[in-house]
């Protein structure tokens, strides 16, 4: 590669993180103070505080599982960056009326923002995960979404941490602070992602340009059937239902491990309601630190022949460190907290061990002219995850407390790990990622 071609390509990924990551940022920042907020504002109702913040997350998951056709097709019929710049512009849109929401503590407001920004999100993702095999050699992509990855990561941590240290703004629990009759961590909530989506939706528009992948693509008039038929043909290539199934897996741990986070402080007994909230946040940021660093290891790990089994190692990893938080409610204080960060950033490098490999290949895998479809579909199915485990770890947590629901789910990903380790891919003896 030439250094004028490596400086253009340089260019064309900072275009790409600089849009990705704003709205990463937000989207963080925001759910994360959302949620933090549903928490202290129903903390006199038993279970409703978790139950409020399993909405948020399950309602910004809905519209990927009733648009990602619409989605896919978007990203295949017109060229990637004219729907990331529509995207982000709608983005913009979807925060303006969260910060509304988020000022009044209205909270159906908050619910549609989070309906919005996920339709935002799932036109956003396939338009610009396909433009990556697009833009990028080949033995680039892995590359490519590590820093991507790195991005998203970093911005992630930044949205958690800073939305429980503004949140604190709002005061001490006992003297409230306002900006014009607003909480002030609230109001500057809502200034916040109102400014950060304006600033994203001008960064989009350095996205580099390429011409669409099948400019005739027909409107795919079958709507959700469409979705089901790619996901069908998706799944007569072993391999390629495979690493999705893993992939769905790795973000419903996730989303479900948020979730089992943000109550685990107040569970444990940390005192005072504001340090619980900062303490969840900085938690849930150390595993973002973790990702940052597993996607930079799986660059090279992924180079080996039998790519895959790094996987199983990764999800072993991560069955330990999400068990070994159970061990928390039984040592001493001093101790508990050092040892919640390390097993939170074990579970955020096992995290990145098992995504980038597994989000490159699905990029590569299917054929030019259909990528935006299959990445769409293969959305549905992650987000179909994400909502029941959302859900799910709303009455878990309930029923059964924090930390038995996170060690729970640790406990399933030890044989999903097993499997991977004896794993034999049939045509991916290389890693093509």
């Amino acid at each position: 590669m030439t250094q004028a071609e490596d400086r253009k390509g340089r260019h064309k990924l900072l275009a790409m993180a600089g849009a990705y990551g704003m709205g990463v940022f937000n989207d963080s920042f925001y759910r994360t103070a959302a949620m933090l907020l549903a928490l202290s504002a129903f903390k006199n109702i038993e279970g409703e505080g978790e139950k409020m913040q399993s909405w948020i997350m399950a309602i910004f998951t809905v519209p990927y599982l009733l648009f990602p056709w619409v989605a896919g097709w978007l990203a295949d019929r017109f060229s990637k960056r004219r729907v990331v710049i529509g995207s982000k512009f709608m983005e913009l849109v979807a925060m303006s009326c969260g910060a509304v929401g988020i000022w009044t503590e209205t909270w159906w407001l908050v619910l549609v923002m989070a309906f919005m920004m996920g339709f935002q999100s799932c036109v956003f993702g396939p338009a610009l995960n396909g433009s990556v095999p697009e833009l990028f050699d080949e033995k680039r992509v892995v590359m490519v979404n590590s820093r991507l990855k790195m991005v998203m990561a970093i911005m992630i941590v930044l949205g958690i941490a800073v939305s429980g240290e503004v949140l604190s703004l709002n005061g001490d629990g006992t003297t409230l602070n306002t900006i014009m009759g607003v909480p002030s961590g609230q109001f500057f909530v809502g200034v916040g992602v109102i400014v950060l989506a304006l600033m994203g939706w001008i960064v989009s528009f350095g996205v580099p340009y390429h011409p669409p992948a099948a400019p005739n693509a027909k409107f795919p008039i079958g709507g959700p059937v469409h979705t089901i038929r790619t996901l069908w043909e998706i799944f007569h290539d072993r391999d390629f239902r495979t690493i999705l199934l893993i992939d769905v897996w790795i973000w419903t741990f996730g989303a479900m491990l948020l979730l089992g986070i943000n109550p685990l402080p107040s569970e444990l007994n940390i005192a005072g309601e504001d340090a619980a909230m900062r303490l969840a946040a900085r938690l849930n940021a150390v595993e973002m630190l973790g990702l940052a660093v597993g996607g930079v290891l799986s660059v090279y790990l992924s180079r080996r022949k039998h790519w895959i089994h790094l996987l199983g190692v990764g999800m072993l990893l991560l069955g330990l460190s999400a068990t070994g938080m159970k061990s928390l409610a039984y040592v001493p204080e001093s101790f508990c907290w050092p040892l919640a960060y390390l097993f939170q950033a074990i579970t955020g490098l096992a995290v990145g061990l098992v995504m980038i490999p597994c989000e490159s290949f699905l990029q590569i895998r299917p054929p030019a002219d259909r990528k935006g479809e299959m990445l769409a579909a293969g959305n549905f199915l992650v987000f179909a995850g994400i909502t029941a485990g959302a859900l799910g770890m709303g009455e878990m947590t309930t029923c059964f407390g924090a930390a038995n629901s996170i060690m729970m789910l640790g406990i399933v990903a030890f044989p999903m790990g097993l499997w991977l380790l004896f794993y034999r891919s049939r045509d991916t003896e290389e890693p093509h990622v």
